[in-house]
C-alpha cells in the first residue's frame, strides 16, 4: 500500500480537527474578553497579538487527544481494522461536528454573520498553495479591509479635533464672560444729589403745609423728617464745607499770584 497517501489523509483529518478547536478557542477568548474588560469585537482583534495566538495554538493542539488520533487512523485504516482497536468507540467525524456546532453558537454570540457551511470551508484542509486568483482576491480583501481600518481611525481623529475644537469654544466663551463681567461702581454721596433730595423734601413738605389745617400735625410731621434725614443733613454740610473752603483757598492762590 501507499503509504504517503494514508499520512495525508491522516494529515488532513488533523489539520481540519486542529483548526477547529483553533476557532473555538479564538471565539471564546473573544467573548469572555467582551464580557470582562466591556470592549467591541474589533477592539479585541486590534488587540490580537502573536501571544494570544500561540495561546490558542496550545490549547487546539492539547484538544487533539490520543483518542482523536486514533479516531483518524482509524478512518485511514478501514481495510485493515485489526491494525486499529475497533473498541474505542471514537467518531472523529461526529467530535469535529460538535466543536462546529459550538462555534457556531459561539458566533451568533459575536453577533457574526456565518453559518454551517461557512464554519466548514473554514477548517476545511485546503492542500497544495494559493491560486492566482486566491491570491488577488485575498490581497483585495486584505486592501479594503485596510480603507476601513484607515476611515475609522479619520472618523476618530476627526472626533477627536472636533472634541478640542468645542472645549477650545468653552474656554474662549468663559474668558468672554469673565471680560463681560461689569465691576460694581462704589456708592457715594454727591453734594449735588444731595441738594435735590432736600429740595425735593422741602417742596413735599411745602404741599402738605398747604393741604393739612392741623398745625399741630403737621409740625409734628416736619419735626420728625427733619430727624430722619439729620444724618444725611449733617453728610451735605460736610461736604459743603469741604467744596466751600477748597474754593477760598483757590482764590487766596489766585490773589498771591
Amino acid at each position: 500500500q501507499n503509504t504517503t497517501t494514508l499520512s495525508q489523509q491522516m494529515g488532513q483529518g488533523v489539520i481540519s480537527a486542529f483548526k477547529a478547536y483553533y476557532l473555538h478557542a479564538v471565539f471564546s477568548k473573544a467573548l469572555a474578553t467582551m464580557i470582562d474588560e466591556k470592549v467591541t469585537l474589533s477592539e479585541f482583534w486590534k488587540s490580537y497579538n502573536i501571544l494570544h495566538c500561540i495561546e490558542n495554538i496550545v490549547a487546539a493542539w492539547q484538544d487533539i487527544n490520543v483518542k482523536c488520533m486514533q479516531g483518524f487512523w482509524r478512518k485511514c485504516l478501514k481495510c485493515f481494522p485489526l491494525l486499529v482497536n475497533s473498541s474505542l468507540g471514537f467518531d472523529q467525524n461526529e467530535n469535529v461536528d460538535e466543536v462546529n456546532k459550538k462555534i457556531l453558537t459561539l458566533a451568533k454570540f459575536l453577533d457574526l454573520e456565518i453559518d454551517a457551511k461557512e464554519i466548514k470551508k473554514w477548517i476545511a484542509y485546503a492542500e497544495g498553495e494559493l491560486s492566482n486568483e486566491e491570491l488577488i482576491e485575498l490581497k483585495e480583501e486584505l486592501e479594503a479591509q485596510k480603507v476601513v481600518e484607515e476611515e475609522v481611525e479619520k472618523e476618530k481623529e476627526k472626533e477627536k479635533e472636533k472634541e478640542k475644537e468645542e472645549e477650545k469654544e468653552k474656554e474662549e466663551k468663559e474668558k468672554e464672560k469673565e471680560k463681560k463681567v461689569v465691576e460694581i461702581q462704589p456708592k457715594t454721596f454727591s453734594l449735588k444729589r444731595l441738594a435735590g433730595v432736600f429740595s425735593g423734601v422741602n417742596k413735599v413738605l411745602s404741599e402738605l403745609k398747604r393741604m393739612d389745617p392741623d398745625v399741630e400735625r403737621f409740625s409734628k410731621v416736619h419735626w420728625e423728617m427733619s430727624e430722619i434725614l439729620k444724618c444725611y443733613r449733617e453728610i451735605y454740610e460736610g461736604k459743603k464745607k469741604e467744596r466751600n473752603d477748597k474754593e477760598t483757598k483757590q482764590r487766596g492762590f489766585r490773589k498771591e499770584v
